[in-house]
């Protein structure tokens, strides 16, 4: 996993974490691009702030982050493309 953190004075983290969860986005026409990891150093979009975005390698296969948000005590990262599987 790589991700860029706007404002600060790093560009990356990398960390491996495992899919808890893989869920199909009713606003675009429910394709499967929403991915709720164990754990995460993307940082939501909070407060006024943007959130991070980066890559997520999963299967070799490297997506980018296009959106991170908060839905309760998930953290929720929004793919740029679906999912073609359920990843292993």
């Amino acid at each position: 996993m790589f991700h860029n953190h706007p404002g600060e004075d790093y560009d990356h983290f990398d960390c491996e974490s495992k899919i808890v969860e893989v869920f199909e986005n009713v606003e675009k026409k429910n394709i499967a691009n929403l991915v709720v990891l164990d754990q995460s150093t993307f940082y939501p979009t909070a407060g006024g702030q943007q959130c991070d975005i980066g890559l997520l390698t999963i299967d070799n296969i490297e997506y980018k982050v296009i959106n991170v948000e908060q839905v309760g005590k998930t953290v929720m990262h929004e793919l740029d493309r679906p999912l073609p599987t359920r990843p292993s």
